[in-house]
């Protein structure tokens, strides 16, 4: 990248009072190949102007609407590559739809849709458009299950209910889920675990030992052996491989962190776009989670609630 110039980004959303907007502009220009020079932060003219000027925008470049971002940048011969969406979930459909139409490449937000009949619609999108579409899978960034395991879902039997009342989606989900690999496993995700944080923990049992590893103490993996034992590996270690080296950022013994995990995920966004810029197909890494992974995301929710609402194993 040091011999090109840096991509350069449009958020749509992320505004005056979001969390998630100064995560993704962090997160894009961590590694100094993304900048962000545009973008529509709210619906109000007022405000999205009020957020260029904290982002330090060109003011002519804090648009008050998607629509006219995408219509003014494709007129600009320093358009924007790209366009972030960091909008409720409702309207990442209809942005991402009129992204990829007006040229643009596409990086959201999760989940990649509101529902599972939109996230098919999306994927025939970016099929059509034949642009880099990527997903913020934050958490894709540390360790997933089917990532961890390179085995597939393909079965599930959930207990979904909501808890605090007046509350739209379900608040605590328990699930069954059965592997390509003849494997088992177990999911557990509230937000009624009183006390607790995000506390995304993972377990895997082998034949020999198992592995364990919690987010909110993430750069320790715990390796338990049977009849011997425990190890505890750390971010950063010589011994780690290739791949895992080449996604730590920081040296031994300092914690890695939010951030950085999106701006992994942002980094191979941006090499892959390069790349496809200068003509190579389908560029964009397998490990950057995409409309394939928005579609089992959606397609996972889907079946979760038609499981709950049977009382019985679905196939996924």
């Amino acid at each position: 990248m040091s011999e090109t110039r840096k991509l350069r980004m449009g958020m749509v959303g992320g505004g005056p009072g979001a969390f998630i907007g100064p995560v993704h502009k962090m997160a894009a220009e961590l590694d100094g190949q993304i900048e962000m020079v545009a973008g529509a932060f709210s619906q109000s003219a007022e405000r999205s102007r009020a957020a260029g000027e904290h982002f330090k925008i060109d003011p002519e470049r804090a648009y008050a609407g998607y629509e006219e971002m995408l219509k003014a940048e494709r007129e600009r011969p320093d358009a924007i590559d790209f366009v972030v969406i960091a909008t409720p979930n409702h309207l990442h459909l209809p942005v991402a739809k009129a992204a990829l139409e007006a040229g643009f490449a596409v990086m959201s937000d999760k989940p990649a849709t509101a529902t599972y009949d939109e996230v098919l619609q999306l994927e025939a999108l970016v099929k059509k458009a034949g642009l880099p579409y990527g997903l913020t899978h934050t958490y894709a960034g540390y360790s997933l299950v089917e990532y961890v395991t390179q085995a597939r879902v393909t079965g599930l039997n959930a207990a979904l209910r909501t808890v605090v009342p007046g509350r739209r989606l379900d608040d605590d989900c328990n699930a069954l889920l059965r592997m390509e690999n003849g494997a088992t496993g177990t999911l557990m995700a509230s937000q009624v675990a009183a006390g607790e944080g995000n506390g995304l923990r993972l377990r895997v049992y082998g034949e020999k030992g198992s592995i364990e590893w919690h987010q909110e103490d993430p750069n320790r993996l715990r390796v338990k052996w049977e009849g011997g034992p425990e190890e505890v590996r750390y971010a950063a270690g010589g011994y780690l491989s290739p791949g895992a080296r080449a996604v730590t950022r920081l040296p031994g013994g300092h914690p890695e962190g939010y951030v950085e995990a999106f701006a992994v995920l942002y980094r191979e966004f941006a090499e892959g776009l390069t790349a496809w810029k200068a003509g190579k197909a389908d560029p964009l890494p397998e490990t950057l989670p995409g409309i394939v992974a928005g579609v089992r995301g959606m397609r996972f929710i889907e079946r979760a609630i038609e499981s709950s609402r049977t009382e019985r194993w679905v196939e996924f």
